[in-house]
């Protein structure tokens, strides 16, 4: 395994060829987007979660502090990911990239549905 070989966060869910499959997976926002997998940017290289192994999908909107002493927040849309062991939360930016993601991870799981509190 190269160093650069994207890294799995669900146990027991490597993908044979990730490095393979990332390279060829569509770029959407920050992340990558293949027909098996999502993948995030990670120092060094990327991680994924195997679309096989999810067990929840939400989108949301949410807001983000903003430093100082004004209060105020930035509104954000977050994506969440979950398997039987854990997940991981996203922010979505530009949030027009949502339906393109909603869109691939279910058409590889189509009986996962996703909860989209938009």
């Amino acid at each position: 395994m190269s160093l650069l070989e994207p890294r799995c966060l669900c146990p027991g869910g490597e993908l044979s060829k990730a490095g393979e499959d990332c390279r060829q997976a569509a770029r959407v926002a920050q992340f990558r987007v293949s027909q098996q997998a999502f993948y995030l940017p990670a120092f060094p290289g990327w991680q994924y979660v195997p679309f096989r192994k999810l067990t929840g999908i939400v989108l949301r909107n949410a807001s983000l502090p903003t430093t100082g002493c004004c209060g105020k927040e930035l509104p954000v849309l977050k994506l969440t990911l979950r398997w039987e062991t854990g997940e991981r939360e996203m922010i979505l930016d530009p949030p027009k990239h949502a339906d393109g993601i909603l869109e691939k991870i279910c058409a590889a799981r189509p009986d996962l549905a996703a909860d989209d509190r938009r």
